[in-house]
């Protein structure tokens, strides 16, 4: 196999390569499951990873050296110091007789200092910023043209709920809602249960409520505070009450909707 093809992480058990055994762990840590993983999470080439695990990190341009420090969550100098060449200039090989590189060269050579490089990955780092800003900015315009509508009237509702209606009745307000509902749907957000829904108690996606913790559930005769017992109730498969709804974010579960046993 060739030696610059990217190998998942379980294919060097052992390694006598303190460099490539840093790597290793760096990639367990950050859960990546693959060097060729890291090739695309760094938006890099396999063959610029190939140049990395050999250490000849002196031999490749600053732009992927910073990326793959990113993926890493390592600084520059940390993962120059992991190959031992903190001390070193850019050009610096790690042998006196290091194989030429094969990669094509697309820019000129940095310069022989240090300096040089700290001021690009500088260059780099205040560039991936502003477009870390740009795309905040973007989602908070996207996300506030979803809620245009409840912006320009849940105002009024709360003005005439304070001062001129507060007899108003919920139903005509529930509906100014509607735009959240769906920007939390927009964003993959979805429900576990709906409040007074009987259903089998799940403990990965139900929170048993102790005794005193239980909100009362209208039609079930309870009220606020009124003790939802735990116990038996807490047993896979017996019917409860839901009184919270859970939330799940696509695979991520958010929070457990709270229940009580269910009394028929």
């Amino acid at each position: 196999m060739d030696s610059n093809s990217p190998e998942p992480v379980a294919d060097f058990p052992g390694t006598r390569d303190p460099f490539l055994a840093f790597l290793q762990q760096r990639l367990k840590q950050r859960q990546i499951p693959s060097f060729r993983q890291l090739a695309l999470r760094s938006q890099v080439t396999p063959w610029q990873v190939g140049q990395l695990r050999q250490g000849q990190l002196h031999q490749m341009r600053l732009e992927p050296l910073l990326r793959i420090a990113q993926t890493l969550d390592l600084s520059l100098g940390e993962l120059l110091a992991a190959a031992g060449l903190a001390d070193r200039a850019p050009n610096t090989t790690l042998n006196p007789s290091p194989e030429p590189s094969l990669e094509p060269s697309l820019e000129p050579s940095l310069e022989p200092s240090l300096d040089s490089l700290r001021r690009e990955c500088d260059r780099l780092q205040q560039q991936l910023q502003r477009q870390e800003q740009d795309l905040r900015q973007q989602f908070q315009r996207q996300s506030l043209g979803q809620l245009e509508s409840w912006l320009k009237n849940w105002p009024k509702v709360v003005y005439a709920v304070e001062n001129t209606k507060p007899e108003l009745l919920a139903a005509k307000v529930l509906p100014l809602l509607h735009p959240l509902e769906e920007l939390l749907a927009s964003w993959g957000v979805a429900t576990i249960g709906s409040v007074g829904e009987v259903v089998a108690y799940e403990p990965r996606q139900h929170q048993m409520l102790r005794s005193g913790d239980a909100v009362g559930v209208a039609g079930d005769g309870g009220i606020a505070g009124d003790g939802g017992i735990a116990g038996d109730g807490s047993i896979a498969g017996n019917l409860v009450q839901i009184q919270r709804p859970g939330y799940r974010h696509g695979s991520d579960l958010l929070h457990r909707a709270e229940v009580k046993p269910w009394q028929p």
